[in-house]
């Protein structure tokens, strides 16, 4: 690996060590697309620098707190897989977060 791809995942990995946070009014599960849509939304505004080209998650998200999703974000720098997190359903509002995996 060399340098620039080292300081790219560093930067990636401390930029979004902390999560992102979601929300949306659904039924009993948020879409695949609404999930894969608001993670590159919010992953392209943490990290300018290295933009997500695409978001593939594995399906929904259902609309139970600590469910999970799996999800992988492509950059020009490579792919990083997330994971999503359902902290608060509230009638149809559910409020996620998500997070990198890298280490």
């Amino acid at each position: 690996m060399t340098r620039r791809a080292v300081a790219g995942a560093l930067l990636v990995s401390a930029a979004l060590l902390s999560g992102c946070h979601g929300s949306v009014s659904i039924g009993k599960t948020v879409s695949k697309s609404d999930v894969e849509t608001k993670i590159k939304q919010q992953w392209n505004e943490q990290v300018p620098q290295q933009k997500a080209k695409s978001v593939a998650c594995d399906g929904d998200l259902d609309a139970k707190v600590d469910a999970t999703q799996h999800c992988v974000v492509t950059t020009s720098g490579g792919e990083h897989p997330v994971t999503a997190t359902v902290t608060n359903v509230d009638g149809s509002d559910v409020n996620y977060k998500w997070h990198t995996d890298d280490n």
